[in-house]
């Protein structure tokens, strides 16, 4: 059984600051309500209407396919613009094309002569119609192993004005459930998603934001924010065991929660274990409780 929870190199704050630019881009409209010091360091706006930043633009929505193995991947522009831009903001860092290697700035389709900000990593969170919770539905960067994912997750958090997040995900993701499990445990809403297209491996929850210190405190230590003993191992390839979990929280029978680190992977020899396991608390809620005292 392959565990992902070994900690990695620590992440220097004022490091990242030196080698990295964090940009915002969103609007005038919205930077007037977001942290632009997140975590004590400086962010840059770059604003969606300026025609000046439209290759910039251009080169985050490259990031976006480049994320998911090819440019032809991204979302289109427009969605990046209605879902992300004006409602919230995409939050990364960034690099000028000077000092970027060769590896990475021949992924891009530069125009000649570029010399202005490359995106490497980006997230993007909006509001909900719920006061203070938002729904991060974009965590990705191209440059892996290096805890920049997390770096990224962290100052989205700082930067957005919001108390919780919410988040649809996918059980065989690990890199992206490592990076949430960090920041504390994750609140079940939904076991399966019948409204995404895939439904039997996706799921959604909520967690409350890490305050500040926290978040400077994971990053400083890369070590997550709780790390408990789960209470047992959701096969991610069962569709049974999901939707029995499923059915307890709609009936809101049980609280469950995904803990770091948020996967364990068997390896493909394994003959009596399922390939992907969930580590996951239970809880009983107040409605079972209180029914046992009738």
């Amino acid at each position: 059984m392959k565990q992902l929870n070994k900690y990695k190199t620590k992440i220097d704050l004022e490091k990242i600051q030196n080698e990295y630019v964090i940009y915002v881009l969103t609007t005038q409209q919205n930077v007037a309500h977001l942290n632009m010091k997140p975590l004590g360091l400086e962010a840059k706006l770059i604003d969606a209407t300026n025609l000046e930043n439209k290759v910039f633009a251009d080169l985050l929505n490259q990031l976006d396919g480049l994320a998911y193995g090819d440019k032809g991947l991204a979302m289109e522009k427009w969605v990046a613009l209605d879902c992300g831009i004006l409602p919230g903001a995409f939050i990364g860092l960034a690099k000028y094309a000077n000092e970027l290697n060769p590896e990475l700035k021949e992924k891009f389709d530069l125009p000649q002569d570029y010399t202005g900000l490359i995106p490497l990593s980006e997230f993007c969170a909006i509001p909900t119609a719920q006061s203070g919770k938002w729904m991060m539905h974009t965590l990705a960067t191209i440059i892996q192993n290096k805890g920049v994912g997390t770096h990224t997750e962290a100052l989205g958090f700082a930067i957005c004005p919001a108390t919780k997040m919410l988040v649809v995900a996918q059980y065989n993701n690990s890199s992206a459930l490592k990076v949430h499990t960090k920041f504390g445990n994750l609140n079940l809403l939904a076991a399966i998603t019948p409204s995404h297209t895939q439904t039997e491996m996706t799921f959604i929850y909520e967690t409350p934001l890490p305050s500040q210190t926290e978040l400077k405190k994971i990053l400083e230590t890369n070590q997550p924010l709780t790390n408990p003993c789960p209470h047992f191992y959701l096969n991610a390839e069962s569709l049974d065991e999901k939707n029995h979990i499923h059915e307890q929280i709609q009936t809101g029978l049980v609280n469950y929660q995904i803990v770091y680190p948020g996967l364990v992977e068997n390896s493909l020899d394994s003959m009596h274990e399922p390939k992907i396991q969930i580590p996951l608390t239970a809880k009983a809620t107040e409605k079972v409780l209180q029914a046992s005292c009738k």
